[in-house]
């Protein structure tokens, strides 16, 4: 991943770098420092849009999550989407293990002691979260080329 600087920067996006349809960073000639805008659906479906500045160009080496992401702020997403400082989700990471499986186990730990304190929320470990989204975006894909064969 390249940073332009890690500091906060309010309305700073990542990019990906490389993506299969024509929308990384590489195919649109953006480079750091550039704006964009973004277009999304708020909390309450009203469309809103706003500039981006890019800080960073990363790789996720998986172009489904190349093709379909990109990376804002909390404090960034909270006012662009109309959240209300409404949060569905806390990350918790994980330092100092480069092997995956005791990342594995770590998050495991993890996401039982978070259980085990709080019974009303539902963790879940990385290796969930990612299984859940790539599903969603492949799911996506199949279903936007079969409304392209209809079509």
């Amino acid at each position: 991943m390249t940073l332009a600087d890690p500091a906060h920067q309010p309305g700073a996006l990542l990019v990906a770098t490389e993506a299969r349809h024509d929308v990384g960073a590489d195919k649109l000639g953006l480079k750091l420092g550039d704006s964009v805008v973004v277009e999304a659906q708020t909390r309450y479906s009203a469309q809103n849009a706003d500039y981006f500045r890019i800080v960073g160009l990363l790789s996720a080496d998986d172009p489904t999550i190349d093709d379909n992401s990109i990376y804002i702020t909390y404090q960034d997403a909270n006012d662009f989407l109309d959240l209300g400082g409404l949060v569905t989700e806390i990350d918790v990471g994980l330092h100092g293990s480069a092997n995956l499986g005791w990342m594995e186990l770590g998050a495991s730990e993890v996401a039982s002691k978070v259980a085990g304190a709080f019974p009303t929320l539902r963790p879940y470990t990385f290796q969930e979260q990612a299984k859940a989204f790539l599903d969603l975006l492949r799911a996506k894909s199949v279903w936007t080329s079969i409304i392209v064969l209809i079509i």
